[in-house]
This record gives structure tokens, C-alpha cells and sequence, in this order.
């Protein structure tokens, strides 16, 4: 009988991992593994567009966890780049989620919080499709020039 292995994601504390691999398993043991394409796994696939809109909205912060107040929190020291999530969730709300974490105040007691996510991985496609955009701006304007001076040459 075969089995298969789902895809699933693994969080650690810094770092995200997406296993990609689909494996079929005999109960005796491996049979043999079977590679599937991307384009089998992913329906209603099209280019991203606009993405230059959605950038422009994205303020990029710098900043430093109140680690004093929120020790039980285990969050990072120093200083850190990224986003506010509300900031994100307002432009892209599907980038951003929420995660409940406990932590113990007291023996035998513990407090629950929601903290809110940015995906930041899932915004590197849109910031790829940003910068072709914008490229393809730099490269109108610089036919515009170029006539522009050619024009003015001939004058």
C-alpha cells in the first residue's frame, strides 16, 4: 500500500522551512520516489501585476523588541528590519497571521498572548515584480531622453 507524504511547513524560531519533497512508501520499504513539477502542484497560476502599488505602501522600519518588558517572550536582542504587521496587514492582509504563545508568569500559571506574523518570504515575489516594473519605467524614460536629445540634436 502506498502512503504520501503531505507537504508541510516547519517553523523554528528564526527560520522557516518548506519541505517540497512528495514521497511514495511501500510498507515493505522504499519503493521509489517520484518527483512532481511545480506546475502539477499549483493551479490558477498568473504573473503578478501593479506590484510597484502594493511596494510603495510598505514602510520598512528598524527597531529593537522591548525585551525587558516582554522577557517571557524569548524575542530577539538588538536590532532588527522589517515591517509593523497592522502596517502590512492594511496593504497585504493575506502576508500577515497570528500565533498564540504562552509563556509562564508563575508557578503553575501561565498567560496566553497573540502576536501577528508578516510572512516575509511570500513578499519577496512581489518585490521582484516591483523592481521589473520599475525597470521597465527607467527604460521608457531613457527612450524618451534619448529621442528627446536626438530631437534636439537635429534642431
Amino acid at each position: 500500500m502506498y502512503q504520501l507524504l503531505k507537504l508541510s511547513k516547519m517553523k523554528t524560531s528564526k527560520y522557516k522551512f518548506l519541505i517540497t519533497a512528495i514521497v511514495f512508501f511501500s510498507s515493505v520499504g522504499l519503493s521509489k520516489a517520484q518527483y512532481i513539477p511545480e506546475q502539477d502542484l499549483k493551479k490558477n497560476v498568473t504573473p503578478l501585476q501593479n506590484a510597484l502599488r502594493y511596494v510603495q505602501q510598505l514602510e520598512p522600519k528598524m527597531y529593537e523588541y522591548d525585551t525587558r518588558r516582554f522577557e517571557k517572550l524569548n524575542l530577539p536582542a538588538g536590532l532588527q528590519y522589517g515591517f509593523m504587521a497592522e502596517e502590512v496587514q492594511k496593504v497585504l492582509p493575506n502576508l500577515v497571521s497570528s500565533q498564540s504563545q504562552s509563556y509562564m508568569v508563575a508557578k503553575n500559571t501561565y498567560r496566553s498572548t497573540s502576536l501577528k506574523n508578516t510572512d516575509l518570504e511570500s513578499l519577496i515575489p512581489l518585490l521582484v515584480a516591483a523592481i521589473k516594473e520599475q525597470q521597465q519605467q527607467i527604460e521608457a524614460l531613457k527612450q524618451q531622453l534619448d529621442a528627446g536629445q536626438k530631437e534636439t540634436r537635429n534642431n
